[in-house]
């Protein structure tokens, strides 16, 4: 996960899971839980668990942050996602984004993606307003898939809480990300 957040000059500022102080895992039947304490030396925790039952095709996860740093928090990143492009082996690839009347991207590569950097999860004029969802991101998911395998990634949000949902290039790969948008608590 990364978290962005404005300073007191109002600059954006990341904060990622491997800036944690201590991290732990518990694991219980049909679920891990993992905590990140003490992110950049801050009093901000996240927590975040992975639920996955045998009659459920679909893993769950679901993401909890604590901020008792007073940040003004402007989006959360997870889960974090991360493939290579070439599925060809398993009898190529297509990505299904649905910006606008949806885009299927067939044998995607980078130059077809915004590079994965702070700025393209920022929701500022010059990334475009509309393009958040609800927005003219019109539904709460991405697919990338082959003929024999896929990842569906989706949000599960009866309340269609604001949320950057883009697949962007990152490194030697593809990232499908979403990032949480929204009046995080600067305390809480």
């Amino acid at each position: 996960f990364i978290i962005q957040y404005l300073d007191n000059d109002r600059a954006f500022r990341e904060i990622s899971s491997s800036q944690a102080s201590a991290v732990t895992c518990r694991g219980e039947t049909g679920a891990l839980t993992f905590s990140y304490a003490g992110l950049a030396g801050l009093d901000l925790s996240v927590t975040f668990t992975v639920r996955a039952a045998p009659d459920d095709r679909y893993s769950h996860w679901s993401f909890s942050l604590a901020n008792n740093a007073g940040l003004r928090i402007t989006n959360g990143q997870f889960p974090f996602i991360v493939m290579p492009y070439r599925l060809e082996e398993l009898g190529g690839e297509a990505l299904v984004w649905p910006l606008g009347p949806g885009q299927l991207l067939r044998s995607p590569r980078p130059q077809d993606l915004a590079p994965d950097c702070a700025h393209t999860w920022q929701l500022v004029p010059e990334n475009g307003t509309p393009w958040h969802y609800p927005g003219y991101t019109g539904a709460q998911f991405l697919a990338y898939y082959g003929a024999q395998a896929g990842l569906f990634l989706a949000a599960r949000d009866a309340e269609g809480y604001i949320k950057l949902i883009k697949p962007v290039h990152r490194g030697r790969g593809l990232r499908l990300g979403m990032a949480h948008v929204g009046d995080w608590p600067s305390t809480g």
